[in-house]
Formats: C-alpha cells, sequence, structure tokens
C-alpha cells in the first residue's frame, strides 16, 4: 500500500494530486486544532535546499528580511518583490550551517521560486540549488498541542515557551527516518512543517498519527487547512501574495526589514515607510452572507476594495479578508458587498503586523 491507498484505508478523499482534502468529517477536524492539533499532507509546498558560501549573504540580496543575521537551526520568513516593491512569493528561510539553507515556499510555488532564484545567480556566486520536492515528502501539524507535540519528538525541552518570532529547526528520527521539523508562523495555537525522505513518508506519517494520540492528534485536509488559514487572518498564495500587492499593504511588516541594505523593491517600500503613506491594508471583515473572493466592495457608491479570501467553516461560520482603500478603513466601518445595497460587510479589525520600527 501507498501513501495515497493509506490515506483512503482512513477514510480521505483526496485530490487529484493525492492531497487529502478531508478524512470523512471536516467537522470534527476543524474542532481538533483548538484541543489537540491536525497532520496534514503538504507535499505541494515547495522546498529546496541552498548549498554555497555565504548563502545568507546572496539571499540577503534579494529578499526583504534581514537573512544574514539567522542562526544554525533557525529562520525567518521574507518576501521576493519586484522593482516595483509587488509581492512575487513568500518564503522561510532555515539555517542548517554556515553554508546550507532550506527554504519551503507557499503551495504550488516550488518551481516559480526555484525560477527565480536562478535568475539571481551570477558567475562569481558560489550557489548551488537543489529541488526536495522529488526526494522529501513534507507534512505539517497545526494546532494547540503542536509545540509540545513536537518537541516531545525531538526530545527538546517539552515545556519551552516559543515567542512568536522564535522559527527552531529540529532534527530527530521516526522509523528510523529523518525528519527536520521546522516551526513557522502559526494559523492557529502552533505550527510545524515536517520534512522526511519520500520512501519513508508511509512509515513517518503512521508513526506520527500514533505517538500523537496523547496530544489529540487527528489527520485533517486541505479544506480544512484553507478554513484555518482564513479563521487565522494569513496571507495566502493566488489570493494576497500576489503582484497586486506591496508587502506592506497586506501587514507583512514583520517580514521586511527597514535596516539592511539594498533589494530588489526596496526603494519604493522605503519610501512607503518613511512617509507612512499606505494606499490600502488588510483587514478582517465580518460579511452579512457569503461572498466569493474578488467580490468588490463599495462605500457610498464607490469601490474601496474587494475580498481576497473567504470561507464558510465547517461550523458554519463565515470567515473573509479584504483589501481596502487606507481612508476608509476602521472598526466597524459597514461597506457594501457588491454595487447593491442588500449585502454587507463591517471591517472588524487590521491582519498582520501593523507598521513598526526595528
Amino acid at each position: 500500500m501507498d501513501l495515497s491507498g493509506l490515506y483512503i484505508s482512513r477514510g480521505a478523499l483526496l485530490a487529484p494530486d493525492g492531497i487529502p482534502l478531508h478524512f470523512g468529517d471536516t467537522l470534527r477536524e476543524y474542532q481538533a486544532v483548538d484541543r489537540g492539533a491536525i497532520l496534514l499532507d503538504r507535499r505541494h509546498e515547495g522546498r529546496i535546499l541552498i548549498t554555497g558560501t555565504d548563502v545568507l549573504g546572496w539571499l540577503d540580496k534579494i529578499a526583504t528580511n534581514k537573512l544574514v543575521d539567522i542562526q544554525p537551526m533557525m529562520g525567518k520568513p521574507t518576501l521576493f518583490t519586484n522593482a516595483n516593491a509587488r509581492i512575487l512569493d513568500r518564503v522561510m528561510v532555515y539555517g542548517l550551517d554556515a553554508e546550507r539553507v532550506l527554504m519551503t515556499t507557499e503551495p504550488n510555488r516550488g518551481d516559480a521560486v526555484l525560477n527565480y532564484l536562478r535568475s539571481n545567480i551570477f558567475y562569481q556566486d558560489k550557489i548551488t540549488l537543489t529541488d526536495w520536492r522529488p526526494m522529501y515528502h513534507q507534512f505539517a501539524v497545526h494546532g494547540q498541542s503542536a509545540d509540545a507535540f513536537i518537541t516531545n519528538l525531538s526530545d527538546k525541552n517539552s515545556h519551552r515557551q516559543f515567542t512568536k518570532d522564535d522559527y527552531p529547526v529540529y532534527q530527530f528520527s521516526l522509523s528510523d527516518s529523518p525528519v527536520y521539523a521546522l516551526r513557522q508562523k502559526p494559523y492557529i495555537g502552533s505550527s510545524w512543517t515536517l520534512i522526511t525522505p519520500t520512501e519513508s513518508a508511509f512509515m513517518v506519517w503512521k508513526t506520527l498519527l500514533d505517538m500523537g494520540k496523547d496530544y489529540q492528534l487527528i489527520p485533517s485536509g486541505g479544506l480544512v487547512f484553507n478554513a484555518l488559514r482564513i479563521r487565522a487572518g494569513r496571507v495566502g498564495a493566488g489570493r494576497e501574495l500576489t503582484p497586486e500587492y506591496i508587502p506592506l499593504e497586506l501587514g507583512l511588516w514583520d517580514e521586511v526589514s527597514f535596516n539592511k541594505g539594498c533589494y530588489t523593491g526596496q526603494e519604493i517600500i522605503a519610501r512607503m515607510e518613511s512617509r507612512n503613506k499606505l494606499a490600502r491594508v488588510f483587514m478582517r471583515i465580518a460579511l452579512s452572507q457569503f461572498a466569493e473572493a474578488g467580490t468588490p466592495l463599495f462605500h457610498l457608491g464607490k469601490q474601496i476594495g474587494e475580498i481576497t479570501s473567504s470561507v464558510i467553516a465547517p461550523d458554519g461560520t463565515i470567515h473573509a479578508m479584504a483589501v481596502v482603500k487606507t481612508s476608509i478603513a476602521g472598526s466597524n466601518v459597514v461597506v457594501n458587498i457588491g454595487s447593491s445595497d442588500g449585502a454587507s460587510a463591517t471591517l472588524t479589525d487590521y491582519l498582520g503586523v501593523q507598521p513598526r520600527l526595528e
């Protein structure tokens, strides 16, 4: 039996790419995050090993965040932007040692990130890129017990208190197979990416579920993940993470450094920060009725933004996010969904990390 067969034997409905959509009870999976944790297949997220002399220095020149100070077995989030400071991609960068970096991407962005990295390697750069997708499988654990579960697996201090900016790398063995555990920005509770050799993925998945029983870990799928992402107010590839937006407009101030050297798009981002003039901001919104992503929002007859992500969660709750004009943004501001006066949306709170100075 392969991994897909194992999923099906546990009640999964699979997407065409073999990733589970759910395991038969989306409400149970959705609620499990708040009392325990869920285990997800995230093979469609890119994983790239980057090696070379001064590899962090090379990355620092093309990324928004300051990467040269990443310590071994620690990580940071960052973005790649174009010359107009528009978002190309968001990645997590983890330092393994002085000459090796492990990078993870957003879903289905592995090829795009690889191509972007290759386009920035010049003759003087001693950089090698290795696509880990054919060789390594990727899972994720999300939920209130995720930190305790992963630190227990790694024989680390299970009572360690992480801060929101702690992104450690743990390396341990499960079923005689090596596993990298990479902490990332949380969705609900805490979140970890797990990377293991493809040939070991079957046994590692079974072992994770068996050892996770005390932490109320259950398998889950992409439908619940998407609902959790939107509930948590997290940007997503193809929704918010597009060339339509500039990082600061999406509350990604913590993924941009304002005291490092130049990178593509740096001048525009620096100018926006210094003048404190953003045309748009990222907000959570409460909808009077469900509306799809891409639906425009109006105020006094003028379009002031649009819904970027929305979902009806398994418990029936509607969650939605929008990018709106700064001039209209604010808590409890009511706007129209579409140009009619029927359905409405209430702007509730700003999402992401708001302006700060390092």
